[in-house]
């Protein structure tokens, strides 16, 4: 599935941007992230996951959202 492919990238990335921004960022601080993210991708009808441009890396726009999601 899609978490299941996407999940340990977006984890990954959450825990990297935290630690960035001086957090240690706990399970449940990087799940947060990683639910964030897949809510952000399918809200609207997945108006965003929509917007996925294919001429790049599907795992690149995750990580686009997976960073803007652990910034907030």
């Amino acid at each position: 599935s899609f978490v299941q492919r996407y999940g340990p990238l977006v984890h990954a990335i959450a825990r990297r941007s935290l630690r960035a921004r001086g957090m240690n960022p706990s399970q449940e601080d990087l799940d947060d992230v990683c639910e964030n993210t897949i809510l952000a991708l399918v809200k609207d009808d997945f108006a965003l996951l929509r917007s996925y441009d294919d001429r790049y890396a599907l795992s690149t726009f995750v990580g686009v959202i997976a960073r803007t999601q652990a910034a907030k």
